[in-house]
């Protein structure tokens, strides 16, 4: 495909399409020739069979013997692959420094006790001499060389803690004294009370000694008899008002009722109910009670007439 400036200067579109289609072409092809070019990575060297088990029996020599352990925990240490662990610890298998159990699922390993530097090499073992030296000494073909002595086994380790004296109580020293005067013997106290028989003859040895404490005698409470307290005395307090409604009714003066005594005067006759005129005074006088009704009834037909309330 050429590249042509004048197409795409031109008002063709198919052109136009065409020369932007061969420079995105020029521009990609142009990108993967500048790319930089991949280098091989350099050979890894493995260390040999004898490295790899040197490697796995140091590994191994740092656990304790008879400990169960898997392959996996060497391969996490030792940082190897799968395949050369097993190789490994089948060659020391045969050797004698591991012993395998269980099934392929569940392989389990463990160290037997035997020196570090025994079987360092197939049929040799390495045994120390006086001065500090060494002597490899061969070992015949399924033979195994000499296991150290085994460790002096450590003391057990106190588990549980020593029980603490519980102390007597009083009813329990009652309790004891009404079992010996039964005729029971300690072991039977023992039992009863949870003491050990040795407790239980000390504590008869110490009671012995001691005067029988009688139990003391209920105490009986007595109620007092009911006294009410003294009734409040009720003083009639006088009216402030009263000598003066008196002395005015006694004149002939009552127009004006205070509202404390509406409708009933004290020592007088009935009156209407007084009403409210409209200079704010009360006032009785004939006729107001019915004024009174009359706005009553006013007030209620307003309200009604609020309410739509055509009754």
């Amino acid at each position: 495909m050429e590249i042509d400036a004048s197409a795409l200067r031109s008002g063709n579109a198919y052109l136009v399409a065409q020369g932007m289609m061969a420079v995105a072409l020029v521009g990609l092809v142009g990108a993967w020739l500048q790319l930089p070019v991949e280098v091989p990575p350099e050979a890894v060297d493995q260390p040999d069979d004898d490295q790899v088990t040197e490697r796995v029996r140091r590994s191994v020599m740092w656990r304790a013997v008879g400990v169960a352990f898997k392959a996996l925990d060497i391969e996490l240490a030792t940082g190897l692959s799968r395949d050369q662990v097993h190789g490994a610890l089948r060659v020391l298998s045969e050797r004698g420094l591991v012993q395998a159990g269980g099934t392929a699922s569940t392989r389990r390993y463990r160290r037997l006790d035997a020196a570090p530097e025994q079987n360092l090499k197939p049929g040799g073992a390495v045994v120390p001499v006086a001065g500090g030296a060494v002597e490899v000494k061969s070992v015949g073909a399924g033979q195994r060389a000499a296991p150290n002595a085994e460790p002096k086994a450590r003391p057990a380790a106190r588990t549980a803690a020593p029980k603490k004296f519980r102390s007597w109580t009083e009813a329990e020293d009652l309790q004891l004294r009404n079992l010996a005067a039964k005729g029971l013997t300690q072991a039977q106290i023992g039992t009863k009370l949870r003491r050990p028989a040795t407790s239980v003859a000390s504590r008869l040895k110490l009671l012995a000694t001691r005067p029988t404490k009688q139990p003391a005698a209920p105490v009986r409470i007595v109620s007092a008899p009911f006294v009410p307290p003294p009734p409040t005395p009720i003083v009639d307090k006088k009216d402030p008002d009263a000598d003066l409604v008196a002395a005015a009714i006694a004149d002939g003066k009552v127009t004006v009722c205070p509202p404390a005594y509406v409708g009933v005067v004290q020592g007088g006759e009935r009156l209407n109910v007084p009403v409210l005129d409209d200079d704010g005074s009360w006032s009785v006088h004939k006729g107001a009670v019915d004024r009174m009704k009359a706005r009553r009834a006013e007030q209620m037909r307003r309200f009604k007439a609020t309410r739509g309330d055509k009754s």
